[in-house]
């Protein structure tokens, strides 16, 4: 049908109904393949993003722009890998006018290689190039030979985002023939940020794009949110999107579930981020708690980072250091590295009893709900495998019932 993959097709008839069964020799490569072929029927605009952190977070505000004058298809959560990618592309219509795909991968060029092979992208951008999959891709190293397949993989024609703080990015960028939208904080290019403010209802911002001001305010926080934003920019200026439908739609951008989600629980206040987490994510994300968290008592669950090799003890050792440096009051540990992080902490003078380690959620939901209190400001992050989504709704309860049994004692008084 659209190469050898394909062995044959059999017609079959239950109770007057065909069905047809295709017999191939690898049903992943032909699930690649039939998608390709039906991509190379989508004569519109197709976006391929990728990168360490904030690849959905980027393709929802791109989406969100796109959307306020186009007929935008996306992948729905993470439908990212090489079967995510097909089944996404299985739903793209001719009434689209164009297609945001978000690629992830976790084991080498190759995979990205055949993502590219089957989205054939006409736009591609990188958000950024950090320490993730190492199990998989090796080191920063091979992280970034294997993103930086997706920059390649566009043609002449085409369009390349490019983030001008991002050595690994430019460099990679520099060699390439396709014509390039730039953007930056610490680098100006076509599109930089000339100011923003955190605050708990999310950021005011002011981004100068093409010598042209855009200002408007997103429902999340931290600067590598804003570097999100920017690469949005740059997409909807590279399919000449106006700057009043740009601020509309990063308007309209709401964070994806356990993604920087703001939760006001009345008295007590909550950052979740716990989707998943790497050493950069990290890091960014505690910055920004600290910076909207200022004058409360910052109080942060951390858990394991995980396909990180041989770097694991290190990057959890300096989590705990970094945490501390931020001057975080409470540190909640939990997972196969809990104690590394709690090492970190110490060193950078952290007191013993400021820093738990916890082998269970119910333990640890048992901590918070011994030491949390009005006026409080807690954080949540971990990858996927500690799965600390599942402390959510139980700690809303906890902190519920606390406010009505505060509430019961005033009475009685």
């Amino acid at each position: 049908m659209v190469d050898d993959a394909f062995l044959k097709v059999r017609g079959k008839n239950r109770g007057g109904a065909s069905e047809n069964i295709v017999a191939v020799k690898d049903t992943l490569a032909a699930l690649g393949d039939a998608a390709k072929f039906l991509r190379g029927r989508f004569k519109k605009p197709l976006i391929a993003l990728s990168g360490s952190c904030g690849k959905t977070t980027t393709k929802e505000m791109i989406y969100e722009i796109l959307s306020i004058s186009l007929d935008v298809h996306k992948n729905e959560g993470n439908y990212n890998n090489l079967v995510g990618v097909p089944l996404t592309l299985f739903k793209l219509k001719n009434t689209h006018d164009c297609c945001v795909l978000e690629l992830g991968i976790n084991s080498g060029r190759a995979e990205m290689r055949r993502l590219c092979e089957i989205a054939s992208p006409d736009i591609a951008l990188l958000t950024n190039i950090g320490d993730v999959h190492l199990e998989g891709l090796g080191d920063i190293k091979g992280v970034a030979e294997a993103k930086t397949e997706l920059l390649k993989s566009v043609k002449a024609d085409g369009c390349l985002i490019v983030n001008l703080d991002d050595p690994e990015i430019f460099g990679a960028s520099r060699r390439l023939k396709a014509k390039k939208i730039t953007y930056g904080i610490e680098n100006k290019g076509d599109i930089h940020l000339k100011q923003y403010k955190d605050g708990w209802e999310g950021t005011e911002y002011i981004v100068e794009a093409f010598g042209r001001d855009i200002h408007g305010h997103i429902r999340t926080v931290g600067l590598h949110n804003i570097y999100n934003l920017l690469a949005s920019v740059a997409v909807a200026k590279a399919l000449e999107v106006g700057d009043r439908d740009i601020a509309e739609g990063l308007n309209n951008f709401k964070p994806v579930p356990g993604r920087m989600e703001l939760v006001d629980l009345g008295e007590i206040r909550l950052l979740n981020d716990t989707y998943n987490a790497n050493p950069l994510s990290m890091e960014s994300s505690l910055r920004a708690f600290d910076g909207i968290a200022k004058g409360c008592r910052r109080m942060a669950v951390l858990g394991d980072m995980m396909e990180l090799g041989g770097g694991s003890e290190r990057f959890h050792r300096y989590l705990g250091r970094f945490a501390a440096n931020l001057g975080i009051d409470l540190i909640y540990c939990i997972g196969e590295y809990g104690e590394t992080v709690k090492n970190g902490a110490i060193e950078m003078g952290m007191a013993d009893e400021s820093v738990k380690v916890f082998n269970t959620k119910r333990e640890l939901l048992n901590g918070l709900k011994m030491d949390i209190s009005k006026g409080d400001f807690l954080f949540i992050k971990g990858s996927r495998g500690v799965a600390l989504e599942e402390i959510i709704d139980p700690l809303k309860k906890i902190i519920l019932n606390k406010r009505e049994s505060s509430g019961k004692r005033l009475l009685l008084n």
